[in-house]
């Protein structure tokens, strides 16, 4: 979609290949993450940009999509959604009440409030319990471990007690251990050491689905080589699924763009930026799938990065 959207603006139209581009990804690209809907300021950008009459067509294209997500949206609503904001709040407050071997907190001020305190034990789970579910990658056993103290069902109050007290309190005096967080989950994502399905794990999956389902090429030539080659490219995934190469086509793009004052090149740029910048701050989990934008980003950023000079400065 980003690339749909620099080229289009590039050439101040929208042609019939755009057009159909446009219907199949804009759903994903918005859509499919809540960090989606960031792409968003590609397309007004983009509108912005574009004469009336394809303005018009952009709209036929993206309007439709939206309208359709804001009825499911409402129709059919999640009975407890998790959010963004509440889940970080929540798994780093945790992390703050671990035990530090020094004691240098027990001389002055709590590392947490006691409102925070009593907010996490008041559906009847101990502080001990709790940091006993702490994982420095996952906030999962926090909240989805049956044995576990099962977070997410504290109540309202207890929530909204502690959000408020995270942002006036307990991050700001714990801000280096919240800073080490984000960059320990974020290098652990994006040298891919999470959580990864294996070969096999539809043979486990399956059966738990009471479905009717039959296991096919599992053992010809063509799947053989498949399992060879994820176990080949598993094993060196910290080369060869790490997302560097987009990353550092993102500086490398931004700032030509930025110097050519290619506006189409810096927009698409800024939206990677912003991506990111919501991956590395929200993440609670080193998830490799977060970052699978970057690791594809190569596909919109080498074009932009090619195609900025000193000529882009009248587009």
């Amino acid at each position: 979609m980003l690339f749909e959207v620099w080229r289009c603006w590039r050439q101040r139209r929208l042609d019939m290949t755009a057009c159909w581009m446009l219907t199949i990804t804009v759903p994903f690209a918005l859509f499919s993450r809540p960090n989606g809907i960031l792409n968003v300021i590609a397309i007004l950008a983009l509108a912005i940009a574009l004469p009336r009459v394809h303005r018009w067509r952009l709209a036929a294209v993206v309007v439709p999509w939206c309208v359709l997500a804001a009825f499911a949206h409402f129709e059919f609503k999640q009975r407890n959604p998790i959010g963004s904001i509440f889940p970080l709040a929540l798994y780093e407050t945790v992390g703050f009440l671990e035990r530090r071997p020094m004691g240098l907190w027990e001389r002055g001020e709590p590392r947490v409030t006691a409102a925070t305190v009593d907010a996490l034990t008041s559906s009847g789970n101990s502080l001990e319990k709790i940091l006993q579910f702490h994982d420095h990658y996952y906030w999962d056993p926090l909240i989805f471990f049956p044995q576990g103290p099962a977070l997410l069902g504290l109540s309202k109050d207890a929530k909204n007690t502690i959000l408020r007290e995270f942002f006036t309190y307990n991050l700001w005096h714990n801000f280096p251990a919240f800073a080490a967080s984000r960059i320990n989950i974020f290098l652990y994502s994006s040298l891919a050491d999470g959580g990864f399905a294996g070969s096999t794990n539809a043979e486990h999956i399956l059966p738990q689905t009471h479905s009717n389902s039959e296991i096919r090429f599992r053992h010809g030539v063509i799947h053989r080589w498949q399992v060879d080659w994820l176990d080949f490219t598993f094993k060196y995934r910290a080369i060869l699924w790490t997302p560097w190469a987009g990353l550092i086509l993102m500086m490398l793009a931004g700032a030509r763009t930025w110097r050519c004052r290619d506006r189409p090149g810096m927009l698409v740029c800024a939206i990677f930026w912003f991506q990111l910048f919501a991956v590395f701050t929200l993440s609670i989990a080193g998830e490799y799938r977060y970052l699978l934008a970057f690791f594809v980003a190569p596909l919109v950023l080498l074009p932009i990065f090619a195609a900025s000079d000193s000529s882009s400065s009248n587009v």
